[in-house]
């Protein structure tokens, strides 16, 4: 597919195709990386992941509920 480089303000831009847009599942408020490599402009979008500190993952809940009784146990539940 062919895209055409336009001027957006003192920048220059390209409209990414739709059905590229689809498979890379790319939003409007999708963040990209641009870099140069080996003569040709690569774009990737960026997936950013949540890091958890140890820390983070060793707290457990802070409240804690009471019991729920769901009543008598109905069919052939094994309690």
């Amino acid at each position: 597919m062919k895209s055409q480089v336009a001027r957006w303000g003192n920048s220059l831009a390209f409209r990414i195709p739709k059905q590229i847009a689809i498979q890379l599942d790319l939003k409007p408020s999708t963040t990209l990386v641009c870099s140069v490599e080996a003569g040709a402009l690569v774009v990737r979008p960026v997936r950013e992941v949540k890091e958890y500190s140890l820390e983070e993952l060793l707290t457990g809940p802070t409240e804690v509920e009471d019991e729920v009784d769901w009543g008598k146990p109905e069919g052939k539940e094994a309690w």
